[in-house]
């Protein structure tokens, strides 16, 4: 399996994942989403949350990893069908994961769209790997 993923290792992927790994910072910023996104949350404690931040930028980078090898398996067999797809299950999982938590709406609807703006980000890089290919 891994030798049908080497040919996508390329430097726009690449930077497509620099860019929607770092999107976090402008997306979660206090002047964009932060300080809604923290004010659904009253029980969390930011002061705490931060030193946690290491862990969670690790554990952050993996999962999109993962993802972005998800993306490749299925927008190569499946085109944007498969993207879409994606997306929808990834919107109801995190809709699910949100109330189960007892998260608001609006909570999950600037969590699951940071996530479409990632995916996103590295279908981007994704179709231009592609069409070097």
């Amino acid at each position: 399996m891994i030798d049908f993923l080497l040919p996508y290792a390329s430097w726009p992927l690449a930077l497509a994942f620099i860019i929607a790994y770092s999107a976090g910072m402008v997306w979660y910023h206090p002047k964009i989403f932060g300080t809604v996104w923290w004010a659904q949350q009253p029980h969390r404690d930011p002061e705490a949350e931060l030193a946690k931040m290491r862990e969670l930028m690790v554990i952050s980078a993996a999962d999109l990893f993962f993802a972005t090898v998800l993306i490749i398996i299925l927008f190569n067999r499946f085109a944007y069908e498969g993207f879409i797809l994606l997306l929808l299950t990834v919107g109801v999982g995190s809709y699910t994961g949100n109330v189960a938590a007892g998260g608001s709406r609006l909570k999950w609807i600037i969590d699951a769209g940071y996530l479409f703006v990632q995916y996103m980000i590295i279908l981007l890089g994704l179709i231009w790997t592609y069409n070097a290919l």
